[in-house]
């Protein structure tokens, strides 16, 4: 039995699209970033330590001697699993499917956490808060120092 080259082509042409189409959430879900650990906020570990884990800090306050990250939530290692179910759905539906995964799945890559690290003359944690937009910090570790005797207010102001 031969197989017309028309229709050879046809389905060809069609796996073709649907395997270059399974790429987009899969290798966005396979590419996601790791888990970070949140282990290295200790008090008293070194602030190299922290870098090495956390990245380079969008922003470091000088006078307080903090730092402050913006870490991606990471994966919680199903990012191959989801990779597969994204690979076999778009291959059985012809990469339809990317439609709705490609979506789901960067706006799930897309979550930061804002982390504010602050440390001591010798460059240990003293204490980190995660920051909020609009909500006053939530302690991770430590415990937050009292304002320096200069800031408190004067009696009588």
């Amino acid at each position: 039995m031969k197989i017309p080259p028309q229709a050879f082509c046809a389905s060809a042409s069609i796996i073709a699209i649907a395997l270059l189409l399974s790429a987009c959430a899969a290798t966005d879900a396979i590419e996601s970033p790791r888990q970070r650990n949140f282990d290295v906020l200790q008090p008293g570990m070194h602030r190299d330590l922290v870098r090495e884990e956390l990245g380079t800090p969008i922003t470091s306050i000088s006078g307080a001697d903090c730092d402050v990250y913006s870490v991606p939530e990471g994966s919680t290692g199903w990012k191959y699993l989801r990779a597969l179910g994204y690979s076999a759905l778009d291959v059985g539906t012809l990469g339809i499917s990317e439609v709705v995964t490609e979506p789901i799945e960067k706006s799930t890559s897309k979550q930061t956490i804002e982390v504010r690290v602050c440390y001591n003359g010798e460059q240990r944690v003293i204490f980190s808060e995660r920051l909020e937009n609009g909500n006053p910090g939530t302690i991770i570790t430590g415990t937050m120092p009292p304002p320096p005797a200069d800031s408190a207010p004067k009696p009588g102001n």
